[in-house]
């Protein structure tokens, strides 16, 4: 046969295994993006499966959350091992670990000169249902930043099996706009305030605050336009909860264990309780704040176990504590001074009993209707009756 012969014959096979090529490069035109070099991120069959990230073996956050830029839909990035990078996210994405233990994201050295937090999530529009967050973390550690831990700025965020700690400052923090839903989140080991609702919403479930901000101050913190929420949280530490500046943080059930204080409202914040919440520790209420304490579905509402170290319980310069339908405990030592009222509302159903008390200048307690007793002798004594 001619060599001609052999070429005229050999171009439709070559011609088909073409076309058949191009096909299949067709129906999967994502197929080798995010592939190839090592230390690169992998996935396979485009943007709807997980962008797989090993960071022991060079694999980066911030290189994964770069691919599919056009996408408006979450990605979903799995990570394995723990990868030391700041990371700035501004898109629709699951993190996603196997193990608090082992995966998740270290702070390096130092931070960029563009954030100051590990994690700083931002700018994200829309918003999804619990479990359904627009960006959201699961089963992973976000450990040892040199400054914030994870900070939320007009952007949603879900939390579930989330440990964060270890931080230089403070731990958790949703400003402006910022909205934060967890669940068995641990925040633990932090230099700073764990948790801080600086000017956004924080909803937490069955979350842990250990150890967090040992020089003295209180492991969560709420100021003003947040409204944070703790359905059964466990805190643990030098100090418990407070509320300033007329942000709003509502306890229901849980304990807080605090060496010295335990609970603090002062200018204008509120600190709200219901479902027996077990407190050790002092309670402090100044400067316009307010303690409102309610059964909900169980018998007490605030119920406080011991002062612990910090002193007596004071309810001071314009505070304003009124105990619901349940039963509120202060157990040590009360003090209601400088035109500041406890008290009970909602009738005979309300009962408020304290330890020891004493009132001074201008401190009332009042009722309607309720019941009120100091160690267990029922009634208002007279220095302190309106």
């Amino acid at each position: 046969m001619s060599n001609v012969r052999a070429r005229q014959l050999a171009l439709p096979t070559l011609l088909c295994l073409a076309l058949a090529t191009a096909s299949v490069t067709a129906q999967h035109p994502d197929a080798d993006r995010g592939q190839g070099r090592e230390g690169q991120e992998h996935h396979e069959g485009g943007p709807d499966r997980p962008i797989r990230v090993d960071c022991a073996h060079g694999g980066s956050i911030g290189r994964a959350l770069e691919q599919f830029p056009e996408r408006t839909d979450s990605i979903t990035i799995e990570i394995s091992g723990f990868c030391e990078e700041a990371l700035v996210i501004s898109r629709k994405v699951i993190l996603r670990g196997s193990d608090p233990n082992t995966d998740g994201i270290s702070g390096p050295p130092t931070l960029p000169l563009t954030t100051t937090a590990l994690i700083n999530v931002h700018g994200v529009s829309g918003f999804g249902t619990s479990g359904y967050e627009v960006v959201r973390f699961e089963h992973l550690s976000i450990v040892g930043s040199p400054n914030l831990g994870l900070a939320v700025n007009t952007a949603q965020l879900g939390l579930s099996d989330v440990t964060i700690s270890h931080h230089t400052n403070q731990a958790m923090l949703a400003f402006q706009g910022g909205s934060i839903y967890g669940d068995h989140v641990r925040i633990v080991d932090n230099n700073n305030i764990g948790l801080n609702g600086a000017g956004g919403h924080i909803n937490c479930v069955d979350c842990e605050l250990t150890n967090n901000n040992p020089g003295g101050g209180p492991a969560a913190v709420v100021n003003a336009g947040s409204t944070v929420i703790l359905l059964n949280a466990a805190i643990t530490g030098r100090a418990g909860v407070q509320a300033v500046g007329g942000g709003n943080l509502l306890m229901i059930g849980g304990t807080i264990n605090a060496q010295t204080r335990a609970v603090s409202a002062q200018q204008a914040g509120q600190l709200q309780f219901r479902d027996n919440v077990q407190v050790t520790g002092s309670v402090i209420c100044s400067v316009q704040g307010l303690i409102d304490s309610r059964q909900g579905p169980t018998t007490f509402g605030l119920h406080q176990l011991s002062n612990a170290s910090g002193g007596n319980n004071q309810i001071t310069n314009g505070c304003f504590m009124m105990a619901g339908p349940g039963t509120t405990i202060l157990t040590g030592q009360t003090t209601v001074s400088v035109g500041a009222y406890g008290g009970t509302e909602g009738g005979p159903a309300a009962v408020l009993k304290f330890g020891a008390l004493s009132c001074s200048t201008g401190g009332k307690v009042t009722t309607t209707g309720g019941n009120v007793s100091v160690n267990n002798v029922p009634g208002i004594p007279a220095p302190c009756g309106t």
